[in-house]
This record gives C-alpha cells, sequence and structure tokens, in this order.
C-alpha cells in the first residue's frame, strides 16, 4: 500500500451518538419494545425533555457509545442487559443520572415479587451478586420513582 492510501484510507466511524443530542437515555427497553411502567415513565421524560435526546438500548450500549458521547449526560433506567464491564468506564467518565422505577438490589427487582416468588424477605442486598449496580460511584442525581409515578 502505497503512504497516501495508508494515511487517507481510513474506515470511516460509524456515528453511534448524534452530535446534536445532549442527553443519551439507556434503558432495557422502550414503549416500542415493551409496555410497562418504567418505560412509560422514561419516555414521558424523553417526550417532555427540552433538549435533543438519543435513545439505546442496554443491551446495545458499547464503549465506543461511550467515547462518542462522554461530553454529553446520559440518563439510565433500567439497565439489567447492559454489559457490567462497562460501569468502570460509566463512573468514571461519564456524567449521568439513574431513573429508579424499581429496587436494582433485588434479582426480583422488588421486595414483594421477591418475597411471593422465594417465600423468604428479600435478602439480596447482603449478596455480594447485587444484580445490575452502577455502585452509584460519579452519580450526579438518582431519582426513584414509587409506584404512583411520583418521586
Amino acid at each position: 500500500m502505497r503512504y497516501d492510501e495508508a494515511l487517507f484510507s481510513k474506515p470511516a466511524v460509524s456515528v453511534l451518538v448524534p452530535r446534536e443530542a445532549e442527553v443519551i437515555f439507556v434503558s432495557d427497553a422502550y414503549p416500542e419494545h415493551l409496555i410497562g411502567g418504567a418505560e412509560l415513565t422514561l419516555q414521558a421524560l424523553i417526550d417532555t425533555a427540552p433538549v435533543r435526546v438519543h435513545k439505546i438500548l442496554a443491551s446495545q450500549l458499547t464503549i465506543e457509545h461511550l467515547k462518542q458521547g462522554v461530553d454529553k449526560h446520559w440518563v439510565f433506567g433500567n439497565y439489567s442487559s447492559m454489559n457490567p464491564q462497562l460501569f468502570p468506564a460509566l463512573s468514571s467518565n461519564i456524567r449521568y443520572s439513574i431513573v429508579e422505577c424499581d429496587y436494582k438490589f433485588c434479582r426480583y427487582r422488588s421486595v414483594e415479587k421477591h418475597e411471593i416468588a422465594d417465600g423468604n424477605p428479600c435478602d439480596c442486598h447482603k449478596t455480594e451478586n447485587r444484580g445490575c449496580d452502577l455502585k452509584l460511584h460519579g452519580i450526579r442525581r438518582s431519582c426513584l420513582v414509587d409506584e404512583r409515578g411520583t418521586t
């Protein structure tokens, strides 16, 4: 390969995070995938956002997304399908908030559902494997939404 070909023939980098988006939402699902309380709550935030936003499915989030969106603010809904190897990069490099629509420390996402399923009170908070947990390092804001949709 000639020098000028090597210098100028780099493959184009695909745009994963639009430049015009100011806020990036990440969730396991959105209403177009699943109609649930968490999905509808997050969609309400998206629909009323005063800035341009972009949605990414948690299962499709990659380090390349994070690199391209390092200057954005990220909002996480439910993210149990996200690659946990991304947590360190998120907590140390990304400005983010978490919208809590359920208990992320519990494998059933609800202490009531846990007790019904196992017949015992939830003890997930005592275990090492606490499900999907961003560890809240570097968190700016976290908001718990209760069953009535209030914070």
